[in-house]
């Protein structure tokens, strides 16, 4: 078992920087998933980018069309953790859209999913939804 350092948001928003063991990076997320938390870093080695994390936290809500900047900044964090854990990209887009609330960001990534099960890349997909993902996030 390898010992992981995480921070991350529990339910009632409030910052979690703790340690789990787990066999694996996904074993990891996943028993953190299973927690009810919303994981912002997880390292193995105990080592966070804590300004990073912070401002994703402390983050004042911009909201552009329905999904603020924060939670679009979450999601990405999330789906960089749960990519470099290994996990295929249409499981990780399935189980982090579990977590999302609002209700215009679920309905865009259950899209997006749906358009990825298609045969759609993953840019193409987002690509559909200009007024949550811009050029840039595209690119």
């Amino acid at each position: 078992m390898t010992k992981y350092s995480y921070i991350a948001k529990g339910n009632g928003k409030e910052r979690i920087q703790d340690y789990i063991e787990a066999a694996s990076r996904y074993n990891a997320l996943e028993l953190l998933h299973n927690q009810g938390v919303t994981v912002i870093s997880l390292s193995e080695n105990g080592t966070h980018d804590h300004d990073a994390a912070d401002m994703v936290i402390m983050s004042r809500r911009r909201p552009f069309m329905g999904v603020a900047l924060g939670e679009k900044a979450i999601f990405f964090r999330q789906l960089a953790i749960a990519m470099g854990a290994g996990v295929p990209l249409r499981e990780a887009l399935q189980s982090i859209s579990k977590d999302v609330t609002n209700k215009i960001f679920k309905f865009t990534l259950k899209d997006t999913i749906s358009k990825i099960y298609d045969g759609a890349s993953f840019s193409e997909a987002m690509a559909h939804h200009p007024h949550i993902f811009d050029q840039s996030t595209i690119a």
